[in-house]
């Protein structure tokens, strides 16, 4: 890390807001789904054992047969200038997919080594022959405002073996040529897949439940932190922009040019020093050396501190950090979703503007048997449903609130996400 970087790093931890789970930062890249598959307007009613061919059924058929979560079992890998992608497998909802890929090897560009999972998520349509019955299933995402399609499935098939369910299905990839970020071969072909378990049976997956109210895709309309209102909008652009717009405001506070011509000057001095010291004092003990190196590690702190800005230049700082970042919040548009899918997996995206910037893919389950509460990341955080209904959603989250220097003397901090059903 450069000493700029530390010291960004620095201030990042001095920061008043502690950011809540549900909006994490994630390495992922996805473009938007505002296309609806309005063509199909058919409600699954959680029918979680479904098989069949598809191209011999109906589109209310195919919906049920296909519904649910994929994995790959073969995941054949396609490599590229020593980059490997894997397709590792499809999910249906009522009226979305997600795709889900995993990116390995070395960055051409830089040599870092990637290990990444990047998802595509959106709309599809189940096409229909003269005969009534599904032709192929397209997946589509939104570049640009334009709706356009990036797969296709044919032959779809799907068995019963033992007690598990098992697909078998041709896709045809036509993703953008950047949409990994990183150069793959082509990964269309012939795959088999199994479907994961439902979160619950049949049975208490009823209409009436509230795993049935909440298995949706919802948007966000308000955050509610410690009792306080937050625009949705200014929380999007605090997470996944604020960084870049306060780059400056806080390069500004340091003479970063003059630092490093003195930490330059600092380290061959230093080097020039050690060589004499061993030179000299071919006996020298461990605890000697030491000594030596801890006289230059005081000497750099000290130069290190002497660059530092005041706090009250920070303080400074972050008021025209948060200026500037309200401000561009109020000229964008911003929202935020999360589909809850049966088969224990969520899907939240931010979208600005109308083009998906981010979303994180985690798995969810009930926490309890009245079905209230729900576990996220990996069981580690538990989230309250305080309100359910067929339109509004409303859930607790209770974070950690040592870091929240306004709330010095509280262990937690409430933070309430209200969401509205879409469609």
């Amino acid at each position: 890390m450069s000493f700029s970087d530390y010291l960004y790093e620095k201030h990042k931890l001095m920061r008043k807001f502690s950011r809540p789970t549900l909006v994490i930062s994630a390495l992922f890249f996805l473009l938007s789904c505002s296309k609806e598959s309005g063509d199909n307007p058919v409600d699954i009613q959680f029918v979680f054992d479904a098989v069949g061919t598809v191209s011999e059924q109906t589109v209310e058929e195919a919906k049920k047969t296909i519904n649910g979560k994929w994995d790959v079992s073969n995941a054949p890998s396609s490599s590229k200038r020593n980059v490997s992608c894997t397709f590792l497998g499809i999910e249906f909802t009522d009226t979305r997919f997600a795709l889900g890929f995993s990116i390995q090897g070395g960055n051409p560009d830089t040599g870092e080594s990637i290990n990444e999972e990047i998802f595509a998520y959106g709309a599809y349509i189940l096409n229909e022959g003269n005969d009534g019955t599904v032709t192929s299933v397209d997946l589509f995402q939104t570049i640009d405002g334009a709706d356009v399609k990036i797969a296709q499935l044919v032959d779809i098939i799907v068995e019963e073996s033992d007690t598990d369910l098992n697909a078998t299905f041709s896709i045809e990839f036509d993703l953008p040529n950047d949409f990994f970020d990183f150069p793959c071969g082509t990964l269309s072909g012939d795959y088999s897949a199994e479907k994961d378990e439902p979160v619950v049976t049949e049975t208490e997956g009823n209409a009436n439940s509230i795993f049935a109210k909440l298995v949706n895709v919802w948007s966000l309309t308000s955050i509610e932190l410690d009792g306080v209102q937050e625009d949705v909008a200014l929380l999007v652009v605090e997470d996944l922009v604020e960084d870049d717009l306060c780059e400056d405001i806080y390069d500004a506070l340091f003479d970063f040019e003059q630092l490093d011509e003195q930490v330059n000057a600092f380290e061959e001095q230093f080097e020039a020093d050690q060589t004499t010291f061993i030179a000299e004092n071919p006996n020298a003990t461990e605890e000697d050396y030491n000594a030596f190196l801890n006289t230059y590690l005081e000497d750099l702190e000290a130069l290190y501190a002497s660059f530092e800005a005041s706090e009250a230049d920070f303080e400074e700082a972050e008021e025209e950090c948060e200026r500037v970042t309200r401000e561009y919040s109020q000229t964008i548009d911003a929202s935020v979703e999360v589909s809850f899918s049966a088969y224990g997996s969520y899907i939240f995206t931010i979208m600005i503007n109308g083009d998906t910037v981010e979303v994180n893919v985690d798995d969810w389950e009930f926490a309890n048997t009245e079905q209230t509460e729900l576990l996220v990341d990996g069981g580690e955080t538990r989230l309250q449903i305080e309100t359910i209904t067929d339109t509004q959603l409303v859930i607790v989250e209770t974070v950690d609130a040592s870091q929240d220097l306004d709330n010095e003397d509280e262990d937690e901090l409430p933070i309430k996400w209200y969401f509205t059903k879409v469609n």
